[in-house]
């Protein structure tokens, strides 16, 4: 089973996650698609910052402001992508996870994957969920990537689930508040630095031996230098990062949320 670890990770300018995108695009041409998705992960950061700063990413992960309760579902939503894909050379493969459907795409003579992600709950899970996706949808924007017109989250959308991530990887560890401390409040940080920084960690954390430390400890690097990018590059709106917060439960991550926020300069709630 190909999965992330298994994938070159990829910057906006690599040809796979322009024809991803392109393939992504044509959900916008039909009805029972259009304007009910957008995109988060990996690729919404990057389409934030100057091509120097773009950390690689595995996949394109697309949030649906509705229910998939099944594979049938998914391959009716997923239509026009599939159709793009299979239209252009790609070989594909499906996968069902607790989290997502995968559409897992191989251009031909070509060894390498690209993984093009839904977001999948049922109508239970995402009836407990909806107001924070619908919210997130109407704050959405379009933007305009590799010439395409592509729904992306705000900023702050994608700064938030990294944030809560990154509490409770302090709540579990609290040892690498030091080593985080360390990275991020010097005076004049250098962002090339924690880019290498990032990609290194991360690179670790996908080999055999990398313990379950390891990998958060990397998960942490990798989303403090895109909350970091995206708070400089992109700017946050405080009202609304604040406000939308409290879609995220932080009952028990009050402290670590705090010093997060404090290491990162961002503002409290």
């Amino acid at each position: 089973m190909v999965n992330k670890c298994s994938v070159t990770p990829k910057t906006l300018g690599s040809s796979n996650i322009k024809a991803g995108l392109s393939a992504v695009s044509k959900l916008e041409e039909f009805s029972h698609s259009k304007d009910i998705y957008f995109i988060v992960g990996g690729v919404a950061v990057q389409s934030y910052l100057p091509k120097e700063y773009r950390r690689p990413t595995a996949d394109i992960d697309i949030c649906l402001a509705r229910p998939l309760n099944n594979r049938t579902e998914f391959k009716e939503f997923a239509r026009p992508c599939i159709e793009y894909l299979l239209d252009h050379d790609f070989t594909l493969t499906y996968h069902k996870s607790s989290q997502n459907f995968k559409i897992i795409a191989t251009e031909r003579n070509s060894n390498d994957y690209m993984l093009i992600e839904f977001v999948r709950r049922n109508q239970e899970k995402y009836s407990q969920v909806s107001d924070r996706v619908e919210r997130e949808l109407e704050n959405s924007r379009k933007k305009n990537i590799n010439g395409l017109t592509i729904t992306v989250t705000s900023p702050e959308d994608v700064a938030l689930p990294k944030i809560v991530r990154g509490t409770n990887t302090l709540v579990r560890h609290p040892n690498l508040r030091e080593s985080m401390s360390s990275l991020y409040n010097q005076e004049n940080k250098n962002l090339q630095e924690l880019l290498h920084h990032a990609i290194v960690e991360r690179a670790k954390s996908d080999q055999p031996q990398a313990d379950a430390l390891l990998k958060e400890k990397s998960r942490l690097t990798a989303d403090c230098y895109d909350i970091h990018c995206l708070s400089r590059f992109a700017g946050f709106n405080e009202s609304y990062l604040t406000s939308s917060a409290n879609d995220w439960n932080q009952t028990n991550i009050k402290e670590e949320w705090n010093f997060l926020m404090q290491m990162l300069n961002l503002p409290l709630n």
